[in-house]
């Protein structure tokens, strides 16, 4: 599996790659994923119901490794479908190889690995779905992005999801209707700060341009429909923890307030213990415990799904930073 995943993510990367190309899947729960069960091969025609619209749950990070609060944050639920009567259709973690503040440090894990790692946060997710679960949960796919910032991802899996679908399509009597598709990014706090931040934009009247196309409908101005769901963390990237005067303040900003009120910026709750967790505590708890075996050996383990920890120790991964 990891020289097909490579292979992949060289793909994505290469210079030579077209748009296209920038998108692609290297694993997926279901043949047809995100199209739900009913369009499984040994689904009858008669017991598909195409919707014209998907709701997908998108959760992008570096996963380096996938923590608890990844894990939660990739099963959460809309925070505004309190009836359960519109729940997620299917779920995404992605992984960007071109992060617009972020690269590649001695001693992280490489994309391939990370992305194993989060094939393994997916099976946890379907291992413990039940029967009455939300069904989104065994509708899940991971995918790796040639793409630094959210807007910008936003337009390149709209286009992938598409093209994806179509090809299910054959034609004649087995043809598929395609749906159109509305993606949720789920995200911390301190990355929604990146994500309304100028200096990842050619401008400010370019975010301000670019934040339109991404939340508008296309009934709304020709946009994306695309929308934010959010949680708080434990610290931010800086090490220092946002007050709630500091969010109160960040939200009453103009070009915030409007897509709070909308609905298009939802808020989200995973939890005290699961806010607190980070990568770089698990990273920083991995070479403690390679290096002191009676320091606190266990405590990384005790923040990550058990399929990653078991992953990171079958590979040695972190020992050296």
């Amino acid at each position: 599996m990891s020289n097909r995943i490579s292979s992949i993510i060289s793909h994505v990367i290469s210079p030579a790659a077209s748009e296209a190309a920038a998108v692609n899947i290297v694993y997926a729960s279901r043949p047809k994923w995100p199209l739900p069960a009913s369009f499984d091969a040994e689904s009858s025609k008669e017991q598909r119901h195409p919707k014209s619209t998907l709701r997908i749950a998108v959760l992008d990070s570096s996963f380096n490794p996938p923590t608890l609060a990844h894990q939660a944050l990739a099963q959460t639920a809309d925070p505004l479908d309190q009836s359960k009567s519109q729940p997620f259709d299917a779920r995404l973690l992605l992984l960007s190889v071109r992060n617009a503040d972020k690269a590649l440090k001695p001693g992280d894990a490489t994309f391939t690995q990370r992305a194993e790692m989060m094939i393994e946060l997916a099976h946890g997710m379907e291992d413990q779905s039940r029967p009455d679960a939300d069904p989104s949960l065994t509708n899940v796919a991971v995918g790796v992005i040639d793409e630094p910032t959210f807007v910008g991802k936003s337009t390149k899996l709209l286009k992938f999801l598409k093209q994806r679908v179509e090809s299910f399509s054959t034609g004649g009597e087995d043809r598929t209707d395609i749906p159109k598709f509305q993606l949720s990014f789920i995200m911390g706090y301190d990355t929604l700060i990146r994500f309304f931040n100028p200096r990842f934009y050619d401008s400010e009247n370019g975010m301000h341009h670019s934040l339109n196309r991404f939340f508008a409908t296309a009934e709304e101005g020709n946009g994306e429909g695309s929308s934010i769901v959010w949680s708080r963390r434990g610290a931010l990237t800086d090490g220092q923890t946002a007050s709630k005067e500091d969010e109160a303040k960040f939200f009453d900003r103009e070009d915030i307030k409007q897509y709070v009120e909308s609905g298009k910026i939802k808020m989200l709750d995973i939890g005290e213990y699961e806010m607190k967790l980070s990568s770089t505590d698990v990273r920083g708890g991995v070479k403690k415990a390679d290096q002191d075996v009676e320091a606190s050996s266990v405590v990384w383990k005790t923040m990550c799904p058990r399929r990653v920890v078991q992953y990171i120790e079958e590979n040695g991964l972190y020992k050296e930073q």
